[in-house]
């Protein structure tokens, strides 16, 4: 299975995708994390997870990555907009055609800054593990479309809602956010958690970031395409 796009998002080379799990809190790489050329933040993590948390994650982002529900005058602005170098929409397959319709229509003036995820990555990504009815999350998605295109990728803050931590998300610490709750919405929701396991296992081996041990490991450690370790230790 090969991933291929060829529209390249920018020139940029070192990228960091920076996801919303707990895990976030393991060190204080903020710093690193703004120092790398593209900074890409994904669905609330961008709205809800970077003012009060900058020594975790950092405050740059340069590509936003959301799923078509936050493409809406409630969580975009001008200012997000100008702010932004790239934003990238993800869109379920069975309603990608009109979503897109619909965002071209709505942001018309901001459209050399909005890139759609390619309709056919869900079938791709599909092929390779049994989503049933549902379909891969933003981050699984958007992570694989960014490591498709760019040589340099480092990932961080991924951790499967691994229940060793009491939250999914490190910005919220609400009922309706705990990692139980995520592993029981998950059971009968559109996202499917044993098939987002494999796929990354999958990526993880497709991209040859490391030698990892097993795959919860990448979520609590920086790791990059060219088989180097950050913040091992």
């Amino acid at each position: 299975i090969i991933f291929t796009n060829t529209n390249t998002i920018m020139n940029k080379e070192k990228v960091i995708i920076v996801g919303n799990g707990s895990s976030i809190f393991e060190k204080e790489y903020g710093a690193r994390i703004d120092s790398f050329d593209l900074v890409c933040r994904m669905n609330r993590g961008y709205f809800e997870g970077r003012e009060g948390y900058e020594k975790n994650v950092g405050s740059r982002t340069d590509i936003l990555i959301v799923h078509d529900g936050f493409m809406t005058e409630e969580y975009l602005s001008d200012k997000v907009f100008n702010s932004l170098q790239k934003i990238l929409v993800g869109t379920p397959a069975f309603k990608w055609d009109s979503e897109i319709n619909r965002i071209k229509e709505s942001y018309s003036d901001y459209l050399d800054k909005i890139e759609f995820i390619p309709k056919n990555c869900e079938d791709k990504l599909k092929n390779i593990s049994d989503f049933e009815h549902g379909w891969p999350s933003t981050g699984l998605i958007g992570s694989m479309y960014i490591l498709e295109n760019y040589k340099d990728v480092t990932l961080i803050g991924f951790d499967g809602y691994d229940k060793k931590y009491d939250y999914g998300h490190y910005f919220s610490e609400t009922d309706d956010r705990t990692t139980e709750f995520f592993h029981d919405k998950f059971k009968d929701g559109h996202h499917k958690l044993d098939a987002e396991r494999n796929t990354w296992n999958f990526l993880r081996d497709y991209y040859k970031p490391g030698v990892l041990s097993e795959w919860f490991t990448y979520n609590i450690t920086l790791f990059t395409k060219r088989n180097r370790w950050i913040g091992k230790n």
